[in-house]
């Protein structure tokens, strides 16, 4: 009685050309995971892989909205310190990118109702009394409908993050010697004054911030200056609240 062969088995070739190929998806997704993140996740992802164990041992963090890679450490601090630097900078610029395209703005506007200036320790926001877009009333102390939607804006965005906020606020003096007497003499009740405009309107920002929803005690400093302008100039040119963003 013949037997039957049974069919040579191919063993497990198959797995293993079966695991590169399941390998080789997971690394083209994880490729393009990363290329879709914001720069502050593109740096904190390499920082991990470049010194994993400083990122578990809580030296490190990439989340956005917390202090991001802040080290009280000064032990072998060189290469961190640049690193923490390098993403709290990328941290800064999406930040700022953030509020340009809120207020729909391009880099190459001209008279621009809203500078954003990016720094070493957070960011400027420089807001003006354009004539298309003033911030508030004609020497008042009330926020126009573009003032209030810039607030909402930065209120929004800044309540996303852990960051202390101050608020300068700017009244200007003509050059003439009789304004300046006149200025220096104007009644503490008279709103129309360069120090009234200064201090209300930034108090005023203050307000409208917390309406809408900053939490009041991120607000840590609010100052008012008054500005002596130069001859020929107008005060739709000059910054009337300067709003600076800190990294706690």
């Amino acid at each position: 009685m013949s037997k039957k062969k049974h069919s040579e088995h191919h063993g497990g070739a198959w797995k293993v050309a079966y695991a590169d190929f399941v390998t080789a998806m997971m690394a083209l997704f994880m490729v393009l995971w990363i290329s879709a993140q914001a720069p502050e996740i593109v740096l904190a992802t390499a920082e991990y892989f470049r010194n994993p164990f400083s990122a578990i041992s809580g030296k490190f963090s990439g989340i956005v909205g917390n202090d991001l890679a802040q080290s009280k450490s000064t032990t072998g601090g060189g290469g961190n310190a640049t690193a923490s630097a390098a993403v709290d900078m990328a941290f800064f610029k999406s930040l700022a990118k953030g509020l340009s395209e809120a207020f729909n703005m391009k880099e190459d506007e001209v008279d621009k109702p809203v500078d954003i200036i990016v720094t070493s320790d957070g960011i400027r926001v420089l807001l003006y009394n354009k004539p298309k877009h003033p911030l508030f009333e004609k020497d008042a102390l009330q926020l126009t409908d573009w003032g209030d939607f810039v607030m909402q804006n930065i209120a929004w965005l800044i309540e996303r993050h852990e960051m202390s906020v101050r608020i300068d606020g700017y009244g200007f003096r003509k050059p003439d010697a009789k304004d300046f007497v006149r200025n220096l003499q104007a009644a503490p009740a008279d709103q129309n004054g360069p120090w009234d405009l200064a201090l209300g309107r930034a108090n005023i920002i203050r307000s409208s911030l917390v309406y809408y929803g900053l939490t009041a005690g991120k607000i840590k400093k609010i100052v008012g200056y008054v500005e002596t302008l130069k001859e020929g100039e107008s005060d739709d040119q000059q910054r009337v609240i300067e709003i600076s963003l800190l990294k706690k």
